[in-house]
């Protein structure tokens, strides 16, 4: 049975690794990912360095799991780690 992420806000820490065990992932246009394990002075858990490297190659991983920056939904899904970006509708 496949598993399907649906991100909407953000997927932080090991947040990012379940979203990337997943078969798909859809993403709302404002959500991001990040790694901020190094300004905790920790190391990155629940196989996300494993994840990313594979996915992106060892340059691009180390470089997200070092800076903790933020991966915007458009930027993840240009390099293949989303599989749609969607509009979220704002009710209220």
């Amino acid at each position: 049975m496949p598993t399907i992420a649906a991100v909407e806000g953000f997927a932080v820490g090991v947040a990012w690794s379940l979203v990337r065990c997943c078969d798909l992932v859809v993403t709302a246009e404002d959500a991001f990912s990040a790694a901020p394990f190094p300004q905790r002075g920790m190391a990155p858990d629940g196989g996300l360095a494993w994840f990313l490297t594979r996915s992106l190659g060892p340059t691009r991983a180390a470089e997200l799991l070092m800076l903790g920056e933020r991966f915007p939904a458009p930027t993840a899904a240009a390099a293949g780690l989303v599989n749609r970006v969607v509009l979220m509708e704002k009710h209220g």
